[in-house]
């Protein structure tokens, strides 16, 4: 155990040394063992290496929710200066979104939006396109309407019913 027991049974000092010597051969083992560890964390998760950021690119700043412009790279591992509307701030590269910049490179592809429904108001004039079939079809046209609600869609275009509940 590498020290002094308290105990009155009389011990040779010799046997109370540490078990294993060789200092070394227990860190090479440790480095490996964490190695190993390290690669399967890294293939589990699908961790990555982020792109590098240039000094100029514009870029989106997660926790202020504003958008920046890259300044240097600092002497930090993996952070930036970037410039922003209240001064420069110093962010790590895992907190900032590249974004295109104004000459048209487009860094990171963006998935397309999805149209939202257009809702018709009383009084105003029906959409002249064709619905889809997804779109408010028979099923809103076959609901009773009331006549202060205005019929609701979902994202998809399905009309939302109302539960009809006993008036007593």
């Amino acid at each position: 155990m590498g020290r002094k027991l308290k105990t009155r049974v009389p011990v040779l000092p010799s046997s109370l040394g540490p078990a294993r010597q060789d200092h070394e051969a227990v860190r090479a083992t440790e480095a490996a063992n964490r190695e190993t560890q390290r690669q399967n964390f890294n293939r589990r998760h699908q961790a990555r290496e982020l792109p590098p950021l240039q000094p100029g690119d514009s870029v989106w700043i997660r926790d202020m929710k504003r958008p920046g412009e890259v300044v240097s790279k600092t002497i930090h591992p993996r952070s930036y200066i970037i410039k922003t509307h209240h001064g420069n701030i110093r962010r790590n590269r895992s907190a900032v979104v590249s974004t295109p910049s104004a000459d048209g490179d487009v860094q990171p592809s963006t998935p397309p939006k999805l149209p939202v429904p257009q809702h018709v108001m009383p009084g105003q004039p029906e959409p002249t396109a064709t619905p889809s079939p997804l779109t408010a079809g028979p099923e809103c046209a076959s609901t009773p309407k009331q006549s202060s609600s205005v019929p609701t869609t979902t994202r998809s275009g399905r009309c939302v019913v109302k539960p009809n509940r006993l008036d007593l």
